[in-house]
C-alpha cells in the first residue's frame, strides 16, 4: 500500500489526525504506472499495423500562445517536440519510443537525418514526410483528461494548409493514440474530430477516477477542504479527479493537494489545519526518486508460471481478448500478448479473431497441482482497458 511507504509520511503528517485515514485511502487508490510499461504498450499498439503505411510520430504537448505545430510558411522546418520553458515530460519518452521503432523498421518509421545521413531527430518536417512518402501521422499522449490540450494541439495541426490538403485528398491519415483517457476526454475529442476527414482516436486504457471509489465523497471533502483558497479546481484541472501517477510525471488533473506546494497557505476550510505552508507530495508534478524507488520495490514479482496459470484459469471460464485479460489480471497488454503467443505455440490456447480460448491440453495443465502456486489477484473492477 502506498500509504505505508516512507516517502509519503511527511505529506501525510500535514493532515489532522482525524483526516489522516482518508488521506491514506487517497494515496492507496492511486494507480502507479512506470514509463517503461507505457512505452511497451504503445509500441505494441503501433506495431499492429507495421508495414501498412510509412509513419511519423509526434508527442501531443502544451502549445504556447500562437505557436504552431508546423511552421506556416517553411515546410522544411521540423516541429518542436518540446519548448525550453517546459519541464521534461511525455515528450521525452515518446521520442525514445520513435527511436526504438526506427531501429526495428527503418523503412516504416523513418527519422530525419543530417547531411551525412545520420539520424538526428525523431521529428520529421512536412517536406521530409512528403519525400519519405509518410502517409500516417501518429499523435501520442500519455493521458487525455479534460481533452483541452489534445483538442488545441490537433486543431492547430489540422488547420495547417499542407496537413489539411493532404487529409482532404486522402494522402495522409492522423491517428491520435492516448495511453489513457477519461470518458470526458474521449467524448470531447470524438466530437471534435467527428466532422474532420482522416482523423481517428485510439485509447488504450480508461483512466481511473476518484468518483469510482466507495469513499469518494470523503476524499472529495478532504481534497477540497485542504486545498489552498486560491485553487480554482481543487480536484485537478477542471476538477478531473484522476487517480493515476506515471513514473515520469503526475497529471495536472489529480487533486492539487498532491502536486501544488504553497508557501502562504490558507486552506479553503477555515480551522481544518493550522499550517501556513503546504508541501506537495509531487511538487510541480515531479515524481520524487524515493517515491518511485519505494513503490517499485514493493511490487510483487510473480513468476511466469503463476501468470500462465491465472490466464489459463480465466480462459477456462470465458473466451477473452487481450485487453480483457489485461483488465482482469492487472498485467500490461504487451506481457499478455507474449504469454499468449507461447501458449498458442504449445497448443494450450487457440485464437478465433481476437478472442482466445483454452484447449483440452490447456485444461489438463490447470488441473495439475503445483506446490506453492499463487494466483494473481483478479479484479473485474480494475481500470484496464477502455475498449470492451
Amino acid at each position: 500500500m502506498i500509504s505505508n511507504i516512507h516517502a509519503v509520511q511527511p505529506w501525510l503528517k500535514q493532515f489532522d489526525k482525524a483526516h489522516r485515514k482518508i488521506a491514506e485511502s487517497l494515496l492507496d487508490s492511486l494507480v502507479y504506472i512506470t514509463t517503461s510499461s507505457m512505452i511497451r504498450d504503445l509500441k505494441e499498439e503501433i506495431l499492429q499495423n507495421e508495414g501498412s503505411d510509412v509513419v511519423s510520430i509526434l508527442p501531443i504537448r502544451e502549445l504556447l500562445p500562437n505557436e504552431q505545430v508546423y511552421d506556416a510558411l517553411n515546410t522544411s522546418l521540423s516541429p518542436l517536440l518540446q519548448v525550453s520553458q517546459e519541464p521534461l515530460g511525455s515528450e521525452a519518452f515518446i521520442s525514445n519510443l520513435y527511436i526504438q521503432l526506427n531501429r526495428k523498421n527503418t523503412n516504416y518509421f523513418p527519422l530525419s537525418a543530417n547531411a551525412l545521413g545520420v539520424p538526428n531527430s525523431a521529428s520529421l518536417s512536412l517536406d521530409m514526410m512528403r519525400n519519405l512518402n509518410v502517409r500516417k501521422l501518429i499523435l501520442i499522449d500519455d493521458i487525455i483528461g479534460s481533452g483541452d490540450r489534445t483538442k488545441e494541439f490537433v486543431d492547430r495541426l489540422y488547420n495547417h494548409p499542407t496537413i489539411k490538403s493532404r487529409l482532404s485528398f486522402g494522402t495522409l491519415k492522423i491517428e491520435i493514440i492516448a495511453y489513457m483517457a477519461t470518458e470526458t476526454g474521449i467524448s470531447v475529442i470524438n466530437k471534435f474530430i467527428a466532422s474532420k476527414k482522416g482523423l481517428t482516436l485510439n485509447v488504450l486504457y480508461k483512466a481511473p477516477l476518484i468518483s469510482e471509489l466507495a469513499n469518494s465523497d470523503d476524499i472529495y471533502d478532504l481534497c477540497k477542504g485542504y486545498a489552498n483558497r486560491s485553487d480554482k479546481f481543487p480536484m485537478g484541472y477542471k476538477d478531473g479527479a484522476v487517480r493515476v501517477i506515471f513514473s515520469h510525471s503526475a497529471p495536472n488533473n489529480i487533486p492539487t493537494i498532491l502536486y501544488r506546494s504553497v508557501n502562504r497557505y490558507r486552506p479553503k476550510n477555515n480551522g481544518i489545519t493550522g499550517l501556513t505552508q503546504w508541501n506537495a507530495l509531487f511538487p510541480k508534478r515531479y515524481i520524487p526518486t524515493d517515491f518511485s524507488h519505494q513503490i517499485e520495490n514493493k511490487k510483487i514479482n510473480l513468476t511466469k508460471s503463476q501468470k500462465i496459470k491465472t490466464i489459463l484459469k480465466l480462459l477456462d471460464t470465458n473466451c477473452l481478448e487481450v485487453k480483457k485479460l489485461s483488465k482482469m489480471t492487472n498485467l500490461p497488454q504487451y506481457e499478455i500478448k507474449r504469454i499468449l503467443a507461447d501458449l498458442k505455440t504449445n497448443q494450450w490456447v487457440a485464437v478465433n479473431g481476437k478472442e482466445y480460448t483454452i484447449t483440452d491440453i490447456g485444461k489438463l495443465e490447470i488441473s495439475s497441482k503445483i506446490k506453492g502456486f499463487k494466483n494473481i489477484a483478479i479484479s473485474q473492477e480494475f481500470y484496464y482497458p477502455y475498449k470492451p
